[in-house]
């Protein structure tokens, strides 16, 4: 209903959760074909780093990277939690898994079909957006796959 009024509707999901497993990608893709939305899909991730303060991600399950263990100033370790890549060990998945299941939504999801579906919408910034959306995403899923192809 409010996608035929021209609203453009965003759905953001959060993946790798204690209770996530790669099926939950599949989910999620379903989902987002069944409903028409579009999609903004992000890895949990927490920033906090005092334990009293009900952490989502313990600190021993956490990677420690390298510029937090040779540089604590250096806060260039920051660029990784932007809620695309895996920085710590999930439970019920390989951090390696929960990447490639964000990497695979995103190219299921975001095809060149589904993109155009905007360009006939019946408003102008659901048009301009959706198209301008998918292909940003399409092109950040590139730039992120190759961060993680290339170690």
């Amino acid at each position: 209903m409010i996608l035929s009024r021209g609203i453009h509707v965003i759905g953001t999901f959060l993946i790798g959760a204690d209770t996530d497993t790669p099926e939950h990608g599949r989910e999620i893709v379903d989902f987002i074909h069944k409903t028409r939305i579009s999609l903004n899909i992000f890895i949990l991730h927490d920033l906090y780093e005092d334990e009293r303060a009900g952490l989502l991600i313990p600190l021993k399950r956490r990677f420690k990277t390298y510029y937090q263990m040779s540089n604590p100033k250096d806060t260039s370790y920051m660029d990784y939690l932007t809620g695309s890549f895996a920085t710590y060990f999930p439970k019920r998945m390989k951090p390696s898994t929960l990447q490639q299941c964000v990497i695979d939504v995103y190219r299921e999801v975001f095809t060149t079909s589904f993109i155009f579906r905007y360009v006939f919408s019946p408003s102008i910034f659901a048009s301009l957006y959706g198209v301008f959306h998918g292909f940003s995403i399409r092109r950040m899923n590139d730039m992120i796959r190759s961060v993680v192809e290339g170690g």
